[in-house]
């Protein structure tokens, strides 16, 4: 996985990130705090904006990908409440059903 850091003061969040594991989403709703600002990480299908994140159950960290228009959108709201930052952000997230192309769902 390579990384590319889109502001230089979050390298801290991001120690270790190549060792995560990325959070596939499904219908099972998760606790989750986000950790980092986004980044780009170079896929097979081109760069994606992603975010560190912890599951708040587990303890876990793990990258969660953020392009999704479902989820983008109602990230932007959240962010836009949270001084511009996506650092802090805690919510429920889930998609509506367990088809892949189900839209995801955040609650507060």
């Amino acid at each position: 996985m390579k990384i590319i850091l889109l502001e230089s003061d979050y390298s801290k969040c991001l120690e270790g990130i190549e060792e995560l594991k990325f959070l596939k989403i499904d219908a099972e709703p998760k606790r989750i705090q986000i950790l980092s600002e986004p980044f780009l990480i170079l896929t097979r299908i081109g760069y994606q904006p992603a975010v560190r994140i912890k599951i708040k159950k587990t303890k876990q960290d793990f990258v969660l990908f953020i392009s999704p228009k479902t989820l983008s959108i109602q990230l932007e709201d959240l962010r836009m409440e949270n001084n511009s930052q996506f650092v802090g952000l805690e919510f429920w997230i889930r998609k509506e059903s367990y088809e892949r192309t189900a839209p995801y769902i955040i609650d507060i």
